[in-house]
């Protein structure tokens, strides 16, 4: 007992309470039965409550042996479990049964037939065994520190939802809206193709299931949980998916109106791209015959991301247009907790938007960073990687439409919110220089075809004489 406190001292002024607190215990196993009074003293020394009679001397002896008092003491009993012999084979039997069962409660095909093999190895051993010998087993092997998942290693301690059903719709749909939020476009687009195929082949209850997950923020349990999932390019993506189905099947995606209609007419996080895609799809339907709609309804979906205001025929910015080096007015107070954009990204993007309203670059960068805070509170910049590890090119090199960054994706979506919000509350000036801007402005960040289509339609099969197999040819 001495020797495992010392260890125990020894250990934490090494490498720290804390460090002990979550990976250190110690265990005792012995052959010989385990006094229930002494078993009662330890749990009552870790739990601090008091003791009396055979259990109060027990406590003595085991404080006396291992020289802590106090807290420590407290801990170093918590961390220290002992094994033996206990019960009769009849109790073992029972006991080992009782275990068993629970847990067989595992879903997968595997683990039953494991336990079924485990049971019959049971079988087989219990009656060779000496009286005593497969409980105090068992015991050992339930207490010792390999049978407990410590709460620090990163998929925690066991919780239910950590696999998923055995539902061929919910893991399909759970697999592609994961996907779907991928940091890398590829990804996503791979989805979405995804989705078609579903659509080609009429599997419309993973679609179904699809469209139930917009509302999520996490793909669960098709993602380690201490991973930020990219909610908003799932949500995107599947937006994109379904206004190209309603070109081939408008009848099936009429059925998805309302929650359509939500994403277009959403006034409180209202997103530029999103929207776009929604009223495609609904539009698409209404054209083909497939939905109806009142002409005032109708009007206001294709005229959502169209400006309320008349054109403003003048120039609004201080010093013209590249106002990135200007910096902040005078007078006026930086935000408390600041989110801080990619240098190309604000240097393009936001300040390009700032010209499309005649508005000043900070004045964007506010609104970015009041966007961001209703999707993360916590967040500094777009350099934050949310817990990946991107590669080295990508972690070094400028941000591109290939892969993004937690930090970056946010940062993204929240530039795109932003344009709804400018669009609804300032009219589109001349300091933007094209003719037309809030189109060049939208048209110019559309990830599909102005009339809807993919690239890949334009794109024919390869050639089956061109699907040769190289080896075969001696290549």
């Amino acid at each position: 007992m001495y020797k495992f406190a010392a260890a125990y001292l020894d250990h934490k002024k090494r490498y720290g309470a804390k460090e002990v607190r979550e990976k250190l215990h110690f265990e005792l196993i012995t052959n010989r039965p385990i006094y229930p009074a002494f078993e009662q003293a330890i749990a009552s020394i870790a739990d601090q409550k008091p003791l009396s009679g055979e259990a109060k001397k027990q406590a003595e002896q085991f404080k006396a042996a291992c020289g802590l008092d106090g807290k420590q003491l407290a801990e170093f009993a918590g961390k220290f479990f002992i094994a033996g012999l206990a019960g009769s084979l009849t109790d073992i039997k029972r006991d080992l049964s009782r275990t068993l069962v629970d847990w067989s409660a595992a879903g997968d095909a595997l683990a039953r037939a494991r336990l079924g093999e485990m049971r019959e190895m049971v079988r087989h051993i219990s009656d060779r065994a000496n009286d005593g010998e497969g409980q105090s087993a068992l015991t050992r092997l339930l207490k010792s520190s390999s049978a407990k998942l410590a709460s620090n290693v990163a998929d925690g301690e066991w919780k239910e939802g950590l696999y998923p059903t055995n539902d061929p719709i919910e893991i399909a749909s759970g697999l592609v809206w994961r996907m779907l939020g991928s940091p890398h476009a590829s990804d996503r687009w791979r989805a979405a193709h995804s989705i078609r195929c579903f659509e080609k082949f009429e599997r419309w209850k993973v679609i179904d299931a699809l469209v139930a997950r917009l509302p999520k923020r996490n793909a669960h349990p098709f993602q380690a949980p201490e991973l930020m999932f990219y909610y908003m390019h799932a949500r995107l993506w599947l937006l994109i998916a379904l206004a190209r189905i309603a070109m081939d099947d408008p009848k099936q995606i009429a059925k998805y109106q309302g929650v359509l209609r939500e994403i277009v007419f959403d006034d409180k996080s209202p997103h530029v791209l999103m929207r776009h895609f929604a009223s495609q799809a609904i539009l698409t339907c209404v054209e083909r015959g497939s939905l109806k709609l009142s002409t005032k309804e109708k009007i206001q979906i294709r005229d959502i991301n169209v400006s309320p205001f008349p054109r403003l025929k003048k120039k609004l910015k201080e010093g013209g247009r590249s106002s990135f080096y200007n910096g902040r007015s005078e007078g006026t107070p930086k935000l408390e907790q600041e989110f801080h954009l990619d240098y190309d990204f604000e240097k393009y993007n936001v300040e390009n938007l700032s010209d499309v309203f005649g508005k000043s670059g900070w004045e964007v960068k506010d609104m970015i960073t009041e966007a961001v805070r209703a999707y993360d509170t916590d967040i500094t910049s777009m350099y934050d990687d949310g817990g990946r590890k991107a590669s080295h090119r990508n972690r070094l090199g400028r941000m591109t439409s290939m892969y993004h960054s937690y930090g970056q994706q946010l940062g993204w979506h929240a530039l795109l919110v932003v344009d709804s919000r400018l669009l609804s509350r300032y009219p589109v000036t001349d300091d933007w220089y094209g003719d037309d801007p809030w189109t060049q402005w939208l048209n110019g960040r559309l990830l599909t075809r102005k009339d809807g289509l993919w690239l890949s339609d334009g794109m024919d099969r390869p050639p089956l004489a061109t699907k040769v197999n190289l080896p075969q040819l001696g290549r």
